[in-house]
């Protein structure tokens, strides 16, 4: 994570909470990075915290999800799904690997778009199960 640029909400995308409620994230795809902001849990007041920027890994990341025990991140950049780990303490996210399109195949011919998995003559599949927030 690095420090504030002054661009924390520069070419946001979409906007995602952590299960716990303590952190927003803001996917930015024209700067292939990720803003990371503590939530105040009684007034939802954001406060930036830091952000992830990496133009190999994160190429026009354009959303973000957290798995429900708040451990792992996902994210739908231009190059397949980027795993993250995140701290659920400070909210910080780390890369750990790229999912790639191939991997993302189920064996039928398809297309992964964002974090959607589309298959030819069935219904759109979410990479992974949805969650409520």
């Amino acid at each position: 994570m690095t420090a504030y640029t002054g661009h924390a909400l520069r070419g946001a995308e979409s906007l995602t909470l952590s299960p716990d409620g303590r952190h927003a994230y803001v996917a930015r795809p024209d700067d292939n990075a990720v803003s990371v902001f503590s939530r105040d849990g009684a007034t939802g007041a954001l406060s930036f915290a830091g952000e992830i920027s990496d133009p190999f890994n994160l190429p026009g990341v354009s959303e973000i999800k957290i798995s429900p025990d708040g451990i792992v991140a996902y994210a739908a950049t231009d190059a397949g799904v980027a795993v993250l780990g995140r701290d659920p303490v400070s909210g910080a996210l780390a890369f750990s690997r790229m999912i790639g399109r191939a991997q993302v195949a189920d064996g039928d011919i398809g297309t992964q778009t964002g974090l959607y998995y589309y298959d030819p003559g069935y219904a759109v599949s979410p990479f992974f199960p949805p969650y409520d927030s």
